[in-house]
């Protein structure tokens, strides 16, 4: 954040409300998430940067991620738009808000790549705030389509539904704030897009495949949730094909000992990660041979982790798991064409050179990190849960009003007298 003076959810507060600032829907298709787009115009309104060189890259692009909060998770909601929906509780977004964090910090010491996207901003409302924070975005919707004749039917839909879930006042509303590459979309419409190349196709699947690997093998983390709409893929077209994860609401540190994983599971598991994440570190790719050992090795390494998933969500959602959520990788890992190795190759290739130390590269220090929490400029999440539940500026509800309307007589929700009818009441006292 570069403004440590503004709290709560002020900064991104800011940012919408600037008229250059565009709202719209990402998708809105997983069990609990809500996620919209953020898009402001130049550095001078961005409240955040991101890492460069150093962190001092003005995030333009953010993605928004709604929750409805509710006492206990897993609580039914009203369908949204055909898409079951259940909720969060206050400390299973929290920790999930806190586990992206600590996989961003973990994934970038060192000068690595990020394997998911910083938390920028982690608010609460509560059902009062929920229903000001949904008329707030309303009006800026409103104001989008008089000033810049933009309309997002996708956006009232989502507006709509959080509106009907906010009468219940058991609901509130959560948000995960976080940076977005610019024009990313969801894995699955990445690949199932017409447009998309075989080769762009198979990097992608080969980046998120490597990522996976790298968010179980070097971070000791399963995501427990990997189906093909929870990464994001930008790119493509002649430029670099790149990949993040996201949702980390399922996520668990196969280290914590809070967690359902059985005591014997957990021992298994890290014996397994640490064998293979000293293997990875210590290969050598010089020669730039991977032989059809190693790619079957990613192939193996990836089913162990496709079946820990699949045994986890059927212990925890029965007979609604018919299948592993990460059955879209088989789909293309064995393809290749003239130019390219195959995508079990490059994945192997990728990961790799993600979990080694690049001393070409800037990485910030832990304690740097530590500062940067102190100072504000970075979501402290050793906080007490109640902290984080804010609320909305009255002056913003004021200052968002869509402007007149001529034609229609609709000023921000007020009808205008025309002056034939003031000149005939000024007439008529006159009389």
């Amino acid at each position: 954040m570069k403004n440590i003076e503004k709290e709560g959810f002020q900064p991104v507060y800011d940012m919408i409300d600037n008229a250059g600032s565009t709202l719209d829907v990402l998708t809105y298709s997983s069990l609990k998430g809500f996620l919209f787009t953020l898009d402001v115009p130049n550095d001078v309104v961005s409240e955040y940067v991101d890492m460069g060189r150093r962190l001092n890259v003005p995030v333009l692009n953010y993605i928004l991620k709604f929750s409805v909060i509710r006492d206990h998770e897993d609580d039914k909601l009203p369908d949204c738009d055909g898409n079951d929906k259940v909720s969060e509780s206050p400390d299973s977004y929290f920790q999930e808000a806190k586990m992206q964090q600590t996989c961003w910090l973990k994934s970038i010491s060192g000068g690595r790549p990020a394997i998911c996207p910083s938390v920028a901003n982690f608010s609460l409302f509560d059902n009062d705030e929920s229903k000001k924070l949904l008329n707030f975005f309303i009006m800026k919707h409103r104001q989008q389509q008089a000033r810049q004749g933009i309309f997002s039917r996708k956006l009232t839909i989502l507006l709509d539904y959080l509106v009907l879930c906010c009468r219940d006042p058991q609901n509130r509303l959560g948000v995960i704030v976080m940076p977005r590459v610019n024009n990313s979309y969801p894995f699955y419409d990445f690949i199932n897009d017409a447009a998309t190349t075989d080769d762009d196709k198979i990097q992608a699947y080969a980046m998120v495949i490597a990522q996976i690997l790298r968010l179980f093998l070097q971070l000791k983390v399963m995501h427990f949730d990997l189906h093909s709409y929870n990464s994001l893929v930008s790119g493509g077209n002649g430029e670099p094909v790149k990949t993040i994860l996201i949702d980390f609401g399922s996520a668990a540190d196969i280290r914590d000992t809070t967690h359902w994983i059985p005591d014997v599971e957990r021992k298994r598991w890290l014996m397994f990660t640490n064998k293979w994440e000293n293997h990875f570190l210590n290969i050598d790719l010089r020669d730039g041979v991977i032989d059809a050992t190693e790619q079957s090795l990613i192939d193996n390494i990836l089913k162990k982790i496709a079946g820990l998933d699949f045994e986890a969500n059927r212990e925890e959602y029965g007979d609604q798991i018919d299948g592993p959520q990460m059955g879209w990788y088989e789909r293309y890992k064995a393809v290749t064409n003239v130019d390219k190795p195959p995508i079990l190759q490059q994945a192997y290739q990728m990961l790799v050179d993600m979990m080694k130390v690049d001393i070409d590269r800037s990485g910030i220090q832990p304690k740097t990190i530590s500062k940067y929490i102190s100072q504000g400029h970075f979501v402290d999440f050793g906080k007490n849960i109640r902290d984080y539940y804010v609320t909305i500026p009255s002056t913003l509800l004021d200052t968002l009003r869509p402007p007149c309307d001529r034609r229609t007589g609709n000023c921000g929700g007020r009808r205008l007298k025309s002056k034939r009818t003031k000149h005939r009441t000024k007439r008529t006292r006159r009389k």
